[in-house]
C-alpha cells in the first residue's frame, strides 16, 4: 500500500476510495495502515503540487484556467473517497489544504465545480443502509388539509 502511495499517490486515494467501506474502517490494524499511506502520499501530493527543491505544479496551474480546472476536477474526484471516511483525520490535512489552495486562486473559476466539495464524512459506526431512492409522481408540495390529518378520528 505504501508503495502505490509513494509512487502514484492520486492513483492511490482514487482506488483505497473505491474499496474502503465500514468494516475495513473498523480494522484497527488496516485502518492504521491506510492513515499511514494516506499521510505519504498526501505528502507526495504536496511535492508535486507546491514543490519541494523545485517549483511546483501550482505555478504551471494558476495561470491555465482551463487546466486548473481540469486538475481540480481529477484531484477532487480521486480523493472524495478517502476524504469521506478520513475527513476529520490528520492525514487528510495535505489534502485538504491542496484542495482550498485550487480554491484559493481560482475560486472564480472553479465556482461552478465547488458545490462538490462539501463532503459529507461517514462515522465508522454508521450502519450502511442498501436503500434505493426511487422518485414517484407525487411531487410532495401539496399540504396537508386538516381534514386529512395522520390522527384516527374518534368515533
Amino acid at each position: 500500500m505504501k508503495v502505490l502511495a509513494h509512487i502514484a499517490p492520486l492513483l492511490f486515494l482514487k482506488e483505497m476510495g473505491k474499496h474502503i467501506n465500514s468494516s475495513v474502517i473498523k480494522d484497527g490494524v488496516f485502518r492504521e495502515a491506510i492513515m499511514n499511506a494516506t499521510e505519504l502520499a498526501s505528502q507526495e501530493l504536496c511535492n508535486i503540487y507546491f514543490g519541494d527543491m523545485c517549483p511546483g505544479y501550482f505555478d504551471v496551474l494558476k495561470d491555465d484556467k482551463k487546466l486548473c480546472i481540469s486538475e481540480y476536477n481529477k484531484f477532487f474526484k480521486a480523493s472524495k473517497g478517502i476524504l469521506k471516511w478520513f475527513y476529520a483525520e490528520t492525514c487528510t490535512l495535505r489534502i485538504r489544504d491542496i484542495l482550498d489552495t485550487f480554491k484559493s486562486f481560482s475560486e472564480d473559476w472553479i465556482l461552478d465545480v465547488a458545490q462538490d466539495y462539501d463532503i459529507n464524512p461517514v462515522s465508522p459506526n454508521q450502519l450502511e443502509l442498501p436503500f434505493e431512492f426511487e422518485e414517484s409522481s407525487h411531487s410532495g408540495t401539496e399540504e396537508l388539509s386538516p381534514s386529512a390529518s395522520r390522527t384516527p378520528s374518534k368515533k
